[in-house]
């Protein structure tokens, strides 16, 4: 898989989760859940510029549920973290000369 598509997947799968736990609490069967993922990229900077996941729920569920698990989803760890800037911070620790790499 590209770092990309590890991306996105992340998401999905995080998205996946949440939504499945929700189903476990709620005796909601998770038997064929699914997530899709789809996305776009975007350039200045070049990015992911968007994703779009589409839930498959193989029962019927009731339209109070269907928000609910939408909230659900929308609130996943991963979904959140891109919600709100992530600080990232990127260092090279070139090793000295004549170090041993710990």
């Amino acid at each position: 898989m590209s770092p990309v598509e590890l991306f996105v997947g992340s998401l999905a799968g995080c998205v996946g989760y949440f939504v499945g736990r929700y189903c476990d609490r709620h005796q909601i069967s998770t038997k064929g859940l699914s997530v899709e993922a789809e996305w776009t990229m975007a350039e200045q900077p070049h990015r992911v510029g968007q994703v779009t996941l589409a839930i498959h729920v193989p029962h019927r569920v009731t339209t109070e549920q269907s928000e609910r698990l939408l909230k659900v989803a929308h609130g996943c760890t991963v979904h959140q973290s891109l919600a709100a800037p992530v600080g990232v911070v990127i260092k090279l620790n070139p090793h000295h000369h004549g170090e041993k790499p710990s």
